[in-house]
């Protein structure tokens, strides 16, 4: 009897500890409740078994409710991962209303889940992560590279894992190089055919900095030292003119 009834005692230890778990962890009451009132229902009985002392079918009640309680809290983790994850992809997808419902899903399982509820946070945030979104695309349409570079980090604060954040930063990045690149080699031809040697092949070397075998800044370098040998040539059979005169 002594060793029947320590049985049962661990069989509804073991019931407890996953009632509690269900109850405080999980919120089972506002989604399996027809099964948990039906496992507490086969505890109770034990109970009443275990009451009795017949200890032996207070064990195989206990045993019963605990492996029922072990099915529910496997199923509602099931259920939580389903509803984590379909949240995830809708927000992937885009899809910030139907993602909110399925984020709401998982906290109603798990009401203290930081994952569910960044990813609530995410499903609000993302309508207005879309249209900075569109804004910068607009902008960088427009050709100013620099307004959708803000405009995008903008976005990545709100959210910095909505998909297209990156790659589009990534892209404007590239964009702004090329435009710097191409500023820095005009205003070298342009200080060239003003005939500012200096100038030019100060922004020619600065081209080569970022670009070392780029073969207009090096074309652009040689001119310009040509130029500037032409240009001393021409002086000197100046002076040498107006000495002859």
């Amino acid at each position: 009897l002594q060793r029947a009834e320590k049985l049962a005692r661990e069989s509804l230890d073991k019931f407890v500890e996953l009632q509690i778990f269900l109850e405080d962890e999980m919120n089972i009451n506002d989604w399996g409740s027809e099964r948990y009132a039906s496992a507490k229902a086969l505890a109770n009985t034990a109970d009443q078994r275990f009451l009795e002392r017949n200890y032996d079918e207070a064990l195989n009640g206990y045993a019963k409710a605990a492996t029922e309680l072990e099915s529910l809290r496997t199923k509602g983790k099931a259920l939580y991962r389903d509803a984590l994850d379909r949240g995830r992809q809708l927000l992937d997808s885009r899809l910030p209303a139907a993602a909110a419902l399925s984020f709401k899903e998982a906290l109603v399982i798990r009401p203290t889940s930081d994952e569910a509820r960044l990813g609530a946070e995410r499903a609000t945030n993302q309508p207005k992560v879309l249209e900075l979104m569109r804004e910068a695309e607009r902008a960088r349409l427009r050709g100013d590279s620099h307004e959708a570079k803000d405009i995008l980090h903008q976005a990545k604060l709100l959210d910095p894992q909505t998909t297209g954040i990156t790659k589009a930063l990534t892209e404007i990045q590239i964009a702004l190089k090329q435009d710097e690149y191409q500023k820095k080699l005009s205003a070298g031809f342009i200080a060239l055919e003003n005939g500012n040697f200096q100038a030019a092949n100060a922004s020619f070397n600065d081209v080569l900095i970022s670009h070392p075998e780029d073969a207009a800044a090096l074309a652009g370098l040689q001119q310009s030292e040509h130029n500037h040998v032409l240009s001393k040539i021409e002086m000197f059979y100046a002076k040498a003119r107006t000495q002859e005169d």
